[in-house]
């Protein structure tokens, strides 16, 4: 088959919607699939991934033409190769901030970015829907696919889709809505209702819409059918990640624990995690790869950061294998749910891959007595032991895609 894909985020980027196009990018080439991807230009260096697929081809489009002419700070994952794993220093940060007026900066940017969600669904990368847009017009003049799947969040991806083919819909096969978390009526963000509106009127040209996890169906119920609706989770090659064969503690006697990913103030706020570590009187190193561009993530992290001193560690993120390696290092793993009912961080699939206990909780729910068994190396309530790790086959998720009908 003829499969276009399109996406806003991709390879080397480290966030889950990045991980989600790699994976289905290799999963439908590696079946013998011809693919199309249509993702923003940012001068990536590709060679790596593409190595060895001669059946995908890879179209760039311009970001933006306006506030989105290049990557903007609200899109902090995307950072040079030099960034990754690189030590986060808050005393280096705090004598920055003290001799400048990045204070001030930082809250007008905010300021804005608020404005501008407000008038552009999704934020300054709305302007790629209209550049993949007509890059897709363009393709479609001489090409046409079996399936068209776009990768969100953020909604650009779906909506650049929908304008692409609005009026050659043969074109594109059968149409397929990738999300992660929903966007209209994501907890705690509610949209303004145009956007409800346009997001609503969007789906109505797509056949179907994939979701992650059962629980986010009846939340898309509002924008789709429930027959168009599938449960998909975060597939990935199983086969494609090591792990390290002794634990750090084996040397430095010391209790490791990590965590990977991002932190919000208001649906993964740690503040009961992190204060119990303040008062623990245990020999330990809170290990975090995290994304140290993010103003809100380091400013929650920032908070505790004098207090815990040297037991806490902060790295800017790896790239997936390098980070399920570095984690399986780690006595056992600290996953934050969210407090909200219809989203599933999707970190929890590579925690498993890493082999150690997991000690999860949401906000509001933190045990600390459950937490010390952790720390003294009780894992009896590991959380990986209700984790199937063969459902996130991407193999299943693939041959789940192909048998969609229009």
């Amino acid at each position: 088959m003829r499969i276009c894909i399109v996406s806003y985020n991709f390879y080397p980027i480290i966030n889950p919607r990045a991980f989600r196009t790699n994976e289905l990018v290799k999963g439908f080439c590696d079946n013998g699939h011809k693919i199309t991807l249509f993702i923003p230009d940012n001068g990536q260096d590709l060679s790596s991934f593409t190595e060895g697929y001669n059946n995908l081809e890879i179209v760039r489009v311009k970001p933006g033409f306006y506030l989105n002419r290049g990557y903007t700070d609200n899109n902090a994952f995307i950072d040079a190769n030099e960034e990754n794993g690189k030590l986060y220093d808050f005393v280096q940060e705090q004598d920055k901030e003290e001799h400048t007026h990045a204070p001030k900066d930082s809250l007008v940017k905010r300021i804005k970015f608020k404005v501008i969600k407000l008038l552009y669904p999704g934020g300054f990368n709305f302007e790629y829907s209209f550049t993949c847009a007509k890059a897709i017009r363009r393709y479609i003049k001489s090409n046409e696919f079996d399936i068209t799947l776009s990768v969100g969040l953020p909604i650009n991806s779906h909506v650049a889709v929908w304008r692409g083919f609005r009026f050659r819909r043969r074109k594109g096969g059968v149409f397929i809505a990738d999300y992660g978390d929903p966007y209209s009526y994501k907890q705690g963000q509610l949209a303004p209702r145009l956007h409800r509106w346009l997001e609503k009127r969007m789906l109505s040209k797509f056949n179907h819409i994939l979701v992650p996890t059962e629980i986010m169906v009846s939340t898309f119920e509002k924008l789709k059918n429930k027959s168009a609706i599938h449960v998909l989770p975060q597939a990935l090659n199983l086969n494609a990640f090591e792990t390290a064969k002794e634990l750090s503690s084996a040397k430095d006697n010391v209790v490791n624990l990590y965590y990977a990913g991002n932190f919000y103030s208001d649906i993964r706020n740690p503040k009961e995690l992190f204060r119990h570590l303040i008062d623990s009187k245990l020999n330990f190193v809170f290990h975090v790869f995290t994304n140290t561009k993010d103003s809100d993530n380091m400013g929650i992290l920032r908070t505790y950061a004098k207090q815990l001193n040297t037991r806490l560690v902060v790295r800017h993120l790896l790239p997936r294998e390098e980070c399920i390696y570095e984690m399986s290092k780690g006595d056992f793993l600290v996953n934050v749910s969210n407090s909200t009912s219809n989203q599933l961080p999707s970190k929890l699939i590579d925690y498993k891959l890493t082999g150690r206990p997991i000690y999860s909780y949401s906000p509001g729910n933190f045990d600390g007595d459950l937490f010390n068994e952790f720390m003294s190396g009780n894992n009896m309530n590991d959380q990986s032991k209700h984790i199937d790790i063969t459902s996130f086959d991407i193999s299943k998720a693939i041959k789940k895609i192909e048998s969609l009908k229009s």
